[in-house]
């Protein structure tokens, strides 16, 4: 059974729950899924230090991203800059 939540749940698709979750994650913290509060993994891609966090009970994602000196930019699986305001849950 798939876990959906209600409109205007916090969700990794939003840059800045993105961020303050990889900053809290990077200061050592524990982080959770906005939606369930269950852990977060953190999925790595070293071939292209590229990040993702998946919640490890609902499995809801983050967008693949990077690590900036800034925060995070997020990129599309080809590696291009997109704007995650525009993707859908679906």
């Amino acid at each position: 059974m798939s876990h959906r939540p209600q409109r205007g749940t916090p969700s990794l698709t939003s840059t800045d729950v993105l961020e303050r979750v990889w900053k809290d994650f990077r200061a050592g913290q524990h982080v959770t899924c906005p939606r369930d509060g269950e852990p977060l993994a953190l999925s790595i891609d070293a071939s292209s230090t590229t990040y993702r966090f998946v919640c490890t009970q609902c499995g809801h994602a983050s967008p693949v991203f990077e690590a900036t000196a800034d925060g995070v930019r997020v990129c599309d699986f080809s590696g291009d800059l997109f704007d995650p305001e525009t993707m859908t849950d679906e």
